[in-house]
């Protein structure tokens, strides 16, 4: 998740570069960085059922994978509104994975798109590689040309090496 999370938020903040909302930057960083805290909540509870012998058979793969899909981003945009961060960024939690999302939400577009960029990737708990970046209706919104998606993919594939290269050093 935190691999996930780190490029999400590099690819938002490249992004917004890139479509010339610099101002939305340190937004989209920081919404990128917490969209998903609702799957770290619930793997945090999971975990700590397993422990316990009488939910320790219950909790499954399909049960983690089920509540993941269904509950995280609810779960999210309530955790954050819990520590009082500002809208936007409940926003984000709640609505990275609508089908309809509002096109004027800018934050909310570039945090989608770099999103499902980490997916293609394979920096995600989901991997996409057959997803067209270009076209997605975030990309069409934004107005990202082919040219600067193929440079997204790029820069998440270079940020996934060092990513390994880092873990295998550390390792």
């Amino acid at each position: 998740l935190w691999h996930h999370a780190s490029a999400c938020a590099l690819a938002s903040e490249w992004i917004a570069r890139k479509v010339r909302f610099p101002q939305h930057g340190e937004t989209v960083f920081i919404g990128a960085l917490v969209h998903d805290i609702g799957k770290l909540f619930l793997l945090r509870v999971l975990d700590d059922m397993s422990r316990e012998p009488q939910y320790a058979a219950v909790v499954s793969q399909a049960l983690v994978r089920e509540l993941l899909d269904s509950a995280h981003t609810a779960i999210g945009a309530r955790l954050l509104a819990s520590w009082h961060l500002p809208e936007v960024y409940q926003v984000i939690a709640r609505d990275h994975h609508v089908e309809e999302p509002d096109p004027a939400n800018v934050p909310l577009q570039i945090v989608r798109l770099a999103n499902h960029a980490c997916n293609k990737v394979g920096m995600g708990l989901r991997l996409q590689p057959d997803l067209v970046l270009g076209a997605l209706r975030e990309a069409g919104t934004l107005g990202l040309s082919e040219i600067a998606i193929a440079e997204l993919e790029i820069l998440l594939e270079d940020a996934m090496a060092q990513s390994m290269a880092a873990s295998f050093a550390i390792g």
